[in-house]
């Protein structure tokens, strides 16, 4: 069953008129009068649908029944170090399906791909529009937030519960022993470093804040890879108890 999301509240009856689901549901699906569609509204509430009537202007639905709520029972957020725009939007787009709730663009001493005050509108709008279209896919119940981009150093920890940083030269701090101490209703940040990882200095500050440094084991992951090793990790842990 297709997904869509509306920033309105769903009622029993409701009409939609915007432009992209409309061509998704005419053109793309090809649907009709009496097909269903999963719809998810303003306050993370998902519906089953039935179509009532469709044209080029607008779709009518009937409300038939409330889907379950698709989540974590932790609310996760992943700052992850720009990089290459491939690999970064491929990040995003595997991080939603694997569940956060947030998403940061994070600048360090050692990323190339910098986002300029004039460019970051532009950039956070498509980043916002891949985060929506993998929710849809994934039958989320919510669309996470993407956050400005923030530097390392700057970066506030305070909003969570436990934040944790994959770092190639930790040793003795497995991710799998770290992530036994969240309990169901626990907010965490994981922080991922760029290519070509975070230097001394950045570690020390982490530390000095709180976070808990860990390994990702032997190998020496990309920074894409450690990302979604990282959320595979903790969303195992966390079904699997």
């Amino acid at each position: 069953m297709q997904q869509y999301f509306i920033d309105k509240k769903i009622t029993e009856t409701l009409s939609i008129e915007d432009r992209e689901i409309l061509h998704h549901v005419n053109r793309v699906m090809r649907m009709q009068k009496g097909d269903t569609i999963a719809l998810c509204g303003s306050v993370g509430q998902c519906f089953k649908m039935a179509i009532m009537a469709l044209d080029s202007n607008a779709i009518t639905l009937k409300r038939l029944e409330r889907l379950k709520d698709i989540k974590h029972a932790v609310f996760i957020t992943l700052a992850q170090a720009l990089i290459r725009k491939t690999p970064f939007e491929l990040t995003l787009q595997k991080a939603v399906e694997l569940g956060v709730e947030g998403f940061i663009p994070l600048e360090t001493r050692r990323t190339v791909v910098k986002l300029n005050n004039k460019d970051e509108a532009k950039k956070l709008a498509r980043f916002e529009k891949i985060a929506r279209e993998a929710s849809e896919q994934s039958r989320r119940s919510t669309v996470p937030k993407i956050h400005k981009s923030v530097n390392v150093k700057d970066i506030d920890v305070t909003p969570y519960t436990h934040v944790f940083v994959p770092y190639e030269n930790e040793d003795t701090l497995s991710a799998k022993d770290a992530f036994k101490v969240i309990e169901p209703g626990d907010s965490v940040l994981i922080v991922i470093g760029p290519e070509g990882g975070f230097t001394d200095t950045e570690i020390s500050t982490l530390r000095a804040r709180g976070a808990r440094v860990i390994s990702l084991g032997p190998r020496i992951l990309r920074s894409e890879t450690a990302s979604l090793y990282t959320l595979s990790a903790l969303s195992y842990e966390l079904e699997t108890r």
